[in-house]
């Protein structure tokens, strides 16, 4: 019997096509720019020089923001590369997403606790933490087989749609009024429409475009999340309420 079939078959399955490496690699490009927006504007990073500033700003650092969500999506996009048969022949990369939605959750409720200045804050924030616990925590099971109904599925739409309306409700300023008003209305809206990509994943598991889709929205956040600054030419009219200029 020959094998140069096999030979060739394997040789051709271990070159990816020039398509799949250019949607690979949009996540590592990605984390890079973040790395080197780090590098290139260190003082973005406000745990060097805590001095004088809130937990918010403590918190929530832009560049780990960007790295973060471009991790993430380099392992949605993978998925979605390779297939999903592909992508769990390693079963540690079952648990990625999952993992991720539930650590988020976790993150959310020092942000609760610690961020107190309204009450619609806390329970936006308190109900962001419970949806991405929930979602995260039923992908979990998932992989680990304790749940089987591919309905389960649905709690992931359900938190991108909560955490979509807590960014929005807990924004009592119009788009324009300063940089976080600007971030939370975009990002509200991109995970509300991007709830329907993991909508339609639960009917189309292994739908390349819808996988994509899903990946990209996270993309798209981390995109916002790298772009965006307090006094670009949109926000020249900032009201002095708004509070001091951020860069």
């Amino acid at each position: 019997m020959r094998a140069e079939p096999a030979v060739q078959l394997e040789a051709t399955r271990a070159r990816p096509s020039v398509r799949a490496r250019a949607v690979a690699g949009i996540a590592p490009i990605t984390i890079l720019a973040g790395l080197i927006w780090a590098l290139l504007q260190p003082y973005r990073l406000t745990f060097l020089h805590p001095r004088g500033e809130g937990f918010w700003w403590l918190v929530v650092e832009p560049p780990l923001l960007v790295i973060l969500v471009g991790v993430l999506g380099l392992c949605l996009l993978g998925e979605a590369v390779v297939g999903p048969d592909v992508w769990q022949k390693r079963p540690w990369r079952a648990y990625l997403w999952p993992g991720a939605a539930f650590l988020m959750g976790i993150f959310m409720w020092p942000v609760m606790i610690m961020y107190t200045n309204s009450t619609l804050h806390m329970l936006a924030h308190s109900a962001w933490a419970q949806v991405l616990l929930f979602a995260g925590g039923a992908e979990l099971a998932l992989a680990t087989g304790r749940l089987r109904s591919r309905y389960w599925h649905l709690t992931v739409p359900l938190a991108l749609l909560v955490s979509g309306a807590a960014s929005l409700l807990h924004e009592q300023n119009g788009w324009l009024f300063s940089r976080s008003a600007f971030l939370h209305h975009a990002i509200g809206w991109l995970l509300i429409g991007g709830a329907i990509f993991p909508l339609l994943r639960t009917a189309r598991p292994r739908s390349v475009p819808v996988a994509v889709g899903f990946a990209a929205t996270f993309l798209v956040v981390s995109v916002l999340l790298y772009s965006h600054r307090d006094v670009a030419d949109i926000f020249g009219h900032l009201s002095p309420a708004a509070g001091s200029p951020r860069r």
